[in-house]
């Protein structure tokens, strides 16, 4: 949890939220967090990103059984997100598309499963009382609360 106010500058900003439910297979998205480097690794010093493919439904549901409100990313063997990543973001072309739930720990090879934000929009908006703007993805309201209310979701999803 934040303490305090967050300073936004031209470097500090919040992120968009998805515009749309549809983000296409083969897009590259890009996971951001705080997770281990490897299995039995350590947690890292700075802040890691990773670019990944959006993979189709069908491909992962041969290994997870996810709902429409869930997205998935395919990498290669030792990519990918690990321990610690769960709950921080999954951005395409600037706007968070999802929040990293789970897949088999530190890059097996196999699909990460997040939740897919968009599907949200009408619990977001209830709770925050926001107006979503779907053809910038930009929500004009108190800024501090999007990492709260990301947190929640992500918890949510966890829960469920």
């Amino acid at each position: 949890m934040v303490k305090g106010n967050i300073t936004f500058s031209k470097t500090v900003q919040p992120v968009n939220l998805a515009p749309v439910y549809y983000i296409a297979p083969g897009e590259i998205a890009v996971a951001i967090g705080w997770g281990k480097l490897s299995e039995k690794g350590n947690i890292p010093n700075a802040l890691q990103e990773i670019h990944l493919k959006v993979t189709t439904q069908d491909l992962c549901r041969r290994m997870w059984a996810v709902a429409e409100t869930q997205i998935c990313t395919l990498a290669k063997e030792g990519e990918g997100v690990c321990n610690g990543d769960s709950g921080g973001p999954l951005v395409v072309k600037g706007a968070q598309v999802g929040i990293v739930s789970y897949g088999i720990a530190c890059a097996k090879g196999v699909p990460d499963v997040y939740t897919r934000v968009f599907s949200y929009k009408d619990w977001i908006k209830m709770h925050t009382n926001i107006r979503w703007d779907t053809g910038s993805g930009t929500i004009p309201f108190s800024r501090t609360w999007i990492p709260i209310l990301l947190a929640t979701l992500a918890y949510v999803t966890l829960v469920i």
